[in-house]
Protein backbone atom coordinates (compact mmCIF):
# COMPACT_ATOMS: atom_id res chain seq x y z
CA UNK A 1 0.00 0.00 0.00
CA UNK A 2 1.27 3.48 -0.92
CA UNK A 3 1.97 6.05 1.69
CA UNK A 4 -0.16 9.17 1.23
CA UNK A 5 2.24 11.40 3.15
CA UNK A 6 5.04 11.71 0.54
CA UNK A 7 3.13 11.28 -2.73
CA UNK A 8 3.00 15.06 -3.44
CA UNK A 9 6.48 15.85 -2.09
CA UNK A 10 8.34 14.34 -5.05
CA UNK A 11 6.37 16.43 -7.54
CA UNK A 12 7.16 19.62 -5.62
CA UNK A 13 10.90 18.88 -5.68
CA UNK A 14 10.79 18.17 -9.43
CA UNK A 15 8.79 21.32 -10.13
CA UNK A 16 11.41 23.43 -8.31
CA UNK A 17 14.19 21.90 -10.44
CA UNK A 18 12.11 22.37 -13.59
CA UNK A 19 11.56 26.03 -12.70
CA UNK A 20 15.32 26.56 -12.05
CA UNK A 21 16.23 24.98 -15.40
CA UNK A 22 13.63 27.14 -17.15
CA UNK A 23 15.06 30.23 -15.41
CA UNK A 24 18.66 29.38 -16.44
CA UNK A 25 17.64 28.84 -20.08
CA UNK A 26 15.64 32.10 -20.13
CA UNK A 27 18.58 34.06 -18.67
CA UNK A 28 20.94 32.50 -21.22
CA UNK A 29 18.68 33.41 -24.15
CA UNK A 30 18.10 36.98 -22.94
CA UNK A 31 21.80 37.60 -22.24
CA UNK A 32 22.79 36.12 -25.62
CA UNK A 33 20.38 38.40 -27.46
CA UNK A 34 21.56 41.38 -25.39
CA UNK A 35 25.23 40.70 -26.12
CA UNK A 36 24.57 40.21 -29.84
CA UNK A 37 22.53 43.39 -30.31
CA UNK A 38 24.18 45.66 -27.72
CA UNK A 39 26.97 47.00 -29.94
CA UNK A 40 26.14 48.12 -33.47
CA UNK A 41 28.35 46.83 -36.24
CA UNK A 42 30.18 49.64 -38.02
CA UNK A 43 31.89 48.53 -41.22
CA UNK A 44 32.58 52.00 -42.62
CA UNK A 45 36.28 51.94 -41.71
CA UNK A 46 36.86 48.48 -43.20
CA UNK A 47 34.89 49.39 -46.33
CA UNK A 48 36.90 52.60 -46.74
CA UNK A 49 40.16 50.66 -46.40
CA UNK A 50 39.12 48.17 -49.07
CA UNK A 51 38.08 51.00 -51.39
CA UNK A 52 41.43 52.71 -50.74
CA UNK A 53 43.32 49.53 -51.68
CA UNK A 54 41.36 49.24 -54.93
CA UNK A 55 42.11 52.86 -55.80
CA UNK A 56 45.81 52.39 -55.07
CA UNK A 57 45.86 49.36 -57.38
CA UNK A 58 44.14 51.46 -60.04
CA UNK A 59 46.62 54.37 -59.97
CA UNK A 60 49.89 52.70 -58.94
CA UNK A 61 51.68 49.81 -60.59
CA UNK A 62 54.98 48.41 -59.29
CA UNK A 63 55.53 51.50 -57.12
CA UNK A 64 55.12 53.88 -60.04
CA UNK A 65 52.23 56.16 -60.94
CA UNK A 66 50.39 54.94 -64.03
CA UNK A 67 50.04 57.24 -67.02
CA UNK A 68 46.47 58.38 -67.47
CA UNK A 69 44.59 61.32 -68.90
CA UNK A 70 42.83 63.36 -66.21
CA UNK A 71 40.22 64.92 -68.48
CA UNK A 72 37.23 62.67 -68.98
CA UNK A 73 38.55 60.17 -66.45
CA UNK A 74 35.77 57.79 -65.42
CA UNK A 75 36.70 56.30 -62.07
CA UNK A 76 34.19 53.46 -62.18
CA UNK A 77 35.14 52.41 -65.70
CA UNK A 78 38.95 52.71 -65.38
CA UNK A 79 39.22 51.18 -61.90
CA UNK A 80 36.52 48.55 -62.24
CA UNK A 81 34.45 49.91 -59.35
CA UNK A 82 30.69 49.92 -58.93
CA UNK A 83 29.85 52.74 -56.53
CA UNK A 84 26.11 52.94 -57.17
CA UNK A 85 23.68 52.36 -54.33
CA UNK A 86 21.29 49.61 -55.31
CA UNK A 87 19.45 49.41 -52.00
CA UNK A 88 15.77 50.15 -51.61
CA UNK A 89 14.45 53.04 -49.59
CA UNK A 90 12.27 52.82 -46.52
CA UNK A 91 9.19 53.04 -48.69
CA UNK A 92 10.37 50.23 -50.98
CA UNK A 93 11.29 52.54 -53.84
CA UNK A 94 14.45 51.88 -55.76
CA UNK A 95 16.40 55.09 -56.05
CA UNK A 96 19.63 54.23 -57.84
CA UNK A 97 20.71 57.84 -58.13
CA UNK A 98 21.87 58.25 -54.54
CA UNK A 99 25.61 58.08 -54.19
CA UNK A 100 27.02 56.82 -50.90
CA UNK A 101 30.60 57.82 -51.61
CA UNK A 102 32.76 60.85 -52.16
CA UNK A 103 36.23 60.09 -53.45
CA UNK A 104 38.88 62.71 -53.96
CA UNK A 105 42.29 61.79 -55.28
CA UNK A 106 44.95 64.50 -55.25
CA UNK A 107 47.99 63.63 -57.33
CA UNK A 108 50.83 66.12 -57.06
CA UNK A 109 53.42 65.74 -59.79
CA UNK A 110 56.34 68.21 -59.88
CA UNK A 111 54.27 71.17 -58.73
CA UNK A 112 51.29 70.30 -60.92
CA UNK A 113 48.40 68.89 -58.97
CA UNK A 114 45.80 66.63 -60.53
CA UNK A 115 42.52 66.23 -58.68
CA UNK A 116 39.98 63.55 -59.39
CA UNK A 117 36.71 63.96 -57.49
CA UNK A 118 33.89 61.48 -57.73
CA UNK A 119 30.63 61.08 -55.85
CA UNK A 120 28.52 63.26 -53.59
CA UNK A 121 30.59 66.34 -52.70
CA UNK A 122 28.25 67.19 -49.81
CA UNK A 123 30.10 64.55 -47.74
CA UNK A 124 33.42 66.44 -47.86
CA UNK A 125 32.69 68.91 -44.99
CA UNK A 126 32.20 65.98 -42.59
CA UNK A 127 35.89 65.03 -42.74
CA UNK A 128 37.77 65.86 -39.59
CA UNK A 129 34.75 65.78 -37.29
CA UNK A 130 35.81 62.88 -35.09
CA UNK A 131 33.69 63.92 -32.08
CA UNK A 132 30.39 63.23 -33.78
CA UNK A 133 31.32 60.20 -35.88
CA UNK A 134 28.24 58.15 -35.09
CA UNK A 135 25.90 59.08 -37.92
CA UNK A 136 28.18 60.84 -40.36
CA UNK A 137 30.27 59.51 -43.24
CA UNK A 138 33.66 58.05 -42.43
CA UNK A 139 36.69 59.80 -43.90
CA UNK A 140 39.70 57.72 -44.83
CA UNK A 141 42.81 59.72 -45.65
CA UNK A 142 45.91 58.03 -47.01
CA UNK A 143 49.04 59.73 -48.30
CA UNK A 144 51.59 57.93 -50.42
CA UNK A 145 54.77 58.88 -52.20
CA UNK A 146 55.37 57.09 -55.49
CA UNK A 147 57.61 57.55 -58.51
CA UNK A 148 56.11 59.37 -61.46
CA UNK A 149 56.28 57.17 -64.53
CA UNK A 150 56.33 60.08 -66.97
Amino acid sequence: MKSKINSRGGERVLSIYWFLIFLVVAIAVVSGVYIFFSKPIDVREAEAGILNDKLINCFIENGKLKNFEISGFDLEDKCGLDLNDRSTGYDGSKNYENNQYYLEIDIGVLGKEKVIAYGDASYKPFCGQEASRKNIPYCYINKMVVIDSA
